[in-house]
């Protein structure tokens, strides 16, 4: 297979490198908006955990400033721009997709706007919200059209982008090269913090610049909450039938939370951003009518869906 892949994934890597040296060379023209934008992404495929940041940026910046996310709304059923209205029932993760959705659900007070077209997204929430003063947009390192005023790129602690190939035989979406973009490269999924002698080496590692910024980041999982969004402990089902459904790009960190904290669990794995089908839901269903205790744990991406 890897002899199959090697062709293509060369072919790929001089396409992107044909396109990264028009842009580098401003041989294409690039949008810089007049409202601020930081872009939240990566340059492997796979979770490096983007909407937990991006949550993480909303909570820090969403008091003090008029905020709106925009996404591109992956596998989202509609076209062109929409703009997600807390007032609209109707709302949901088909009309702006799953992550947005998520977003959607949580944060009453921050818009969110879903567009292919990042440049014109901005253009847009900036005509019909023109009191907009930051932009975050999710997934959009590698949107060249548009130059953010920050980027942050993440990388999984776990996968870092170094001595891989790109798609299709490896992960990357662009080489290692590309992080020279990035003003802020954050190290996900850590176990602990990584000390100081630890990010020196993967400084060292990933080739930043001293004016690159790296940080690294932890992800804790809170309690679980009930379709009431009623809080329930983890340990009240180490006793029970639990079945886990996840449509994600890497539940080993949720199974491996769910085994150290004594849950014994069947896995529905789906793949990342699944459209649920009613042969899906009547799989899960028949687990239920076997297990007449189980209990559902999904994540919230899933939920906005199953929901």
């Amino acid at each position: 297979m890897k002899w199959l892949l090697w062709f293509p994934s060369k072919l790929f890597q001089f396409g992107v490198w044909i396109r990264t040296l028009l842009y580098d060379k401003s041989l294409i023209s690039t949008y810089s908006a007049d409202v601020p934008t930081i872009v939240v992404g990566n340059i492997a495929v796979g979770g490096t955990g983007k909407t937990p940041h991006v949550e993480y940026l909303i909570d820090l910046l969403h008091s003090h400033y008029q905020l709106v996310v925009l996404s591109r709304g992956y596998k989202r059923h509609t076209k062109g721009f929409v703009l997600a209205e807390h007032n609209n029932q109707l709302v949901n993760a088909q009309i702006i997709g799953d992550e947005p959705f998520q977003l959607f659900t949580k944060y009453a007070d921050v818009p969110i706007a879903v567009d292919k077209n990042r440049v014109e997204g901005i253009k847009n929430v900036v005509s019909q919200l023109p009191k907009t003063q930051v932009v975050v947009l999710d997934d959009a390192f590698q949107y060249r059209p548009l130059q953010p005023r920050l980027s942050i790129v993440l990388c999984d602690s776990n996968h870092l982008p170094v001595n891989d190939n790109m798609l299709p035989l490896g992960r990357l979406r662009e080489p290692l090269s590309a992080l020279h973009r990035a003003d802020v490269v954050v190290i996900t999924k850590c176990d602990t913090h990584l000390t100081e002698e630890q990010m020196l080496e993967i400084r060292k590692t990933l080739k930043l610049s001293p004016r690159q910024q790296l940080f690294s980041s932890i992800i804790q999982y809170g309690d679980l909450k009930n379709r009431y969004c009623e809080s329930m402990s983890i340990s009240t089902l180490q006793h029970r039938s639990v079945l886990l459904v996840t449509g994600i790009a890497n539940p080993k960190p949720l199974c491996r939370y769910l085994k150290d904290s004594e849950i014994v669990f069947y896995h529905m794995a789906f793949p990342d951003h699944h459209d649920f089908s009613k042969a899906d839901i009547e799989s899960i269903v028949r687990y239920c009518d076997r297990n007449k205790d189980a209990v559902i744990i999904t994540t919230e991406k899933d939920n906005s869906k199953l929901e």
